[in-house]
């Protein structure tokens, strides 16, 4: 299940809906919350009639249509829709499957939504539903009703219907933000780019989140950045024993990498990693890779000029920098789905990109051409990429097989579009780690070969 923090949810109760109580709901009542345009209680359980079921489909996307928001079940309301009194429900797992099963089947697109079970104190079968909605990028959700799409909205503490002029209107503003997050994503790599001392290859992964976060940058909670990150291993997944040196903020965001005070006169200091993290969750990842040509006197089948990227480390980096800038994002609330750049970059401007391996113990080539750099982009919820699992490793495996793919490779083979490690395709040095880290996030290890 995917769990969103609720900046409102926050407010309210001053808590975080992982530690929300029956105590905390029932300040509602004794406070005389009322409904607005991000709350909404209900009484009872919806029913099974059609009408109930529209009515649950109705409330869930009229919080994702406007700013988000929560539907808590068993709060009950008086005349001026403010919390009366909060009896509970009866509580179950099959009940939150079937609201679930509900909203899937009658709204679409389909939000991003969670379900919480809140039991009362004296009563673990009785309590309240806390539906959390984050605000929506892609708003408008229709509902079907009577085989028509009708698009809700919150209005204060009611929900309203959008006319046919309102509608288009949402449409032109998804179309146009999507637009935006993809500049934004651009912008943010760029900023990177200019920090980084291009004396090496690098892979530079790229995050912009559906839904901005708010992270707030004060002295307390750069000194805590500072604490968490300095002396750190900058890999995951395979050893590189690259530590991060410095740290410090910048322009509304966090900033380390891996140089030493020496190289700080430079402009492009940044030295075998760099990362930005910026206070709206979005954020940079950018590792320094070897260059296998320093492996070989010859490298066949590649020119002399030519960046020799490492596959294995192209894979481990994408890998490292998606549960990174995951992280940052959930860090920062925020919310929804993100699209993710990845980049290969030559040590300078002139030398081309090729991927190899030293699997046989020297350097051999694996690209059919040289390209002055490659790129890839994709797009995963932002949970699947804090919390590594078989889906954080079906998008790097995409991205990677595209990134290949721009070198004349169809698939590089350390990872499966199915969420698998595949063992063969990792050198004798990385794979104890590679598997030490799928084992503990329960990703399945693949015996067998691209070719089958």
């Amino acid at each position: 299940m995917t769990t969103f923090r609720s900046r409102r949810l926050e407010a309210l109760f001053g808590t975080t809906l992982a530690t929300l109580t029956a105590d905390h709901i029932a300040l509602l009542v004794d406070s005389a919350v009322g409904e607005e345009f991000d709350l909404d209680f209900k009484g009872s359980l919806y029913g099974r009639s059609d009408a109930d079921r529209r009515a649950l489909a109705s409330d869930v996307a009229a919080l994702a249509n406007t700013a988000g928001g929560m539907l808590i079940v068993g709060v009950q309301e008086d005349s001026r829709a403010r919390a009366s009194s909060a009896p509970g429900v009866v509580l179950s797992d099959g009940e939150a499957s079937r609201m679930r099963q509900i909203v899937a089947s009658l709204v679409a697109p389909l939000p991003a939504f969670d379900i919480s079970l809140i039991p009362k104190n004296d009563d673990e079968q009785t309590g309240f539903f806390v539906v959390c909605v984050p605000p929506s990028p892609s708003a408008p959700h229709a509902v079907l009703i009577n085989d028509g799409l009708r698009f809700p909205k919150r209005n204060g503490s009611t929900t309203r219907y959008l006319s046919e002029p309102e509608v288009a209107f949402a449409y032109r503003s998804r179309f146009s933000s999507a637009g935006q997050q993809q500049d934004r994503r651009c912008e943010v790599e760029s900023q990177a780019l200019t920090r980084l001392r291009r004396d090496r290859p690098w892979v530079v992964v790229t995050l912009v989140p559906d839904v901005a976060g708010d992270l707030a940058l004060t002295t307390e909670s750069v000194h805590r950045f500072r604490e968490s990150i300095l002396n750190q291993e900058a890999w995951s997944v395979t050893p590189m024993s690259v530590r991060f040196q410095r740290a410090d903020v910048g322009w509304r965001r966090l900033r380390a990498d891996g140089s030493t005070s020496e190289d700080a006169s430079r402009a492009q200091s940044s030295r075998w990693v760099s990362i930005e993290l910026h206070a709206d969750g979005c954020g940079s990842y950018a590792l320094q890779v070897p260059d296998l040509r320093e492996r070989s006197q010859s490298v066949p089948e590649i020119r002399h000029e030519a960046t020799l990227i490492n596959d294995e480390s192209l894979v481990a980096a994408v890998l490292t920098g998606l549960t990174r800038l995951g992280r940052h994002a959930e860090d920062a609330a925020a919310s929804g789905g993100c699209i993710v750049g990845t980049r290969v970059l030559s040590e300078d401007l002139k030398s081309g990109v090729a991927i190899g391996h030293v699997r046989r113990g020297f350097a051999q080539s694996r690209s059919t051409n040289v390209v002055p750099s490659i790129a890839a982009i994709g797009a995963a919820a932002l949970d699947d990429l804090a919390n590594p699992g078989p889906d954080l490793v079906r998008l790097a495996a995409r991205m990677c097989d595209e990134l290949a793919q721009g070198a004349g490779i169809p698939e590089l083979g350390q990872l499966s579009t199915e969420g698998e490690v595949r063992h063969r395709y990792w050198s004798h040095q990385a794979w104890p780690m590679v598997e030490a880290w799928a084992a503990s996030h329960a990703i399945p290890v693949n015996e067998g070969s691209v070719d089958g």
